[in-house]
């Protein structure tokens, strides 16, 4: 193989190669190989969904209902004990409509007009693992099980709480409202670069099938 052969089998080579992607939340490098991701983990996720939520009651004042200001808290006291099993608990329509029928709309603690649904024990979303709760009785119940935040991670909640009250975005991530279109955008970029990956990927593949460029 001469130079040339060699420097284009080796061109060939890196672009057959999973792309690599930065998190947008904490810059940790993100292999790209099944599907196109922006977040490293659902923990990147939640934060970023807690900033833009956090700054959007800020921006509108809804930052003083002591609800919000609550609910706040219990998103970031998630974030410091790794993250709240989003994907898992997420309560199919109907079941949540059976739910709500089967204890008559009302909070099964207080007796207060039920307005979520909570999981009793568990992430199982069985109906003998769900009941309906109004929303202060579900925030009463998730307070209880709070612990003393370490020094690193009450410093963590100092940073997210800056982020959230900052009046101009700390990073151009916390940007509320122009997240949406950057974020569509770079999907749209990370899906172009994935799609390219695998189009490389099967050219070389059709190519080692036939005794032409050998895959590494």
């Amino acid at each position: 193989m001469d130079s040339f052969d060699a420097k284009l089998a080796k061109a060939l080579d890196d672009l057959a190669k999973p792309p690599v992607v930065d998190c947008v939340e904490c810059g940790d490098p993100i292999v790209l190989t099944n599907r196109a991701r922006l977040y490293c983990s659902e923990v990147c996720h939640q934060t970023l969904k807690l900033i833009h939520y956090g700054r959007g009651v800020v921006a509108d004042g809804r930052i003083v209902d002591p609800l919000v200001e609550d609910a706040i808290g219990m998103r970031i006291a998630h974030i410091l004990a790794g993250g709240y099993h989003e994907q898992a608990r997420r309560v199919p329509p109907a079941t949540r409509a059976q739910i709500f029928e089967r204890d008559g709309g009302r909070c099964v603690l207080c007796g207060e007009p039920a307005t979520q649904i909570d999981h009793a024990a568990g992430d199982a979303n069985t109906p003998e693992n769900l009941r309906a709760v109004c929303g202060s009785c579900n925030l009463a119940m998730a307070q209880e099980h709070l612990v003393p935040a370490s020094p690193e991670k009450a410093r963590l909640a100092r940073r997210l709480i800056e982020r959230i009250f900052a009046s101009a975005p700390l990073f151009p991530r916390d940007d509320e409202t122009a997240w949406p279109a950057t974020s569509r955008r770079l999907m749209a970029e990370r899906r172009d670069r994935l799609s390219a990956h695998r189009g490389v990927r099967k050219l070389m593949e059709r190519a080692a099938a036939t005794g032409g460029l050998a895959l590494s």
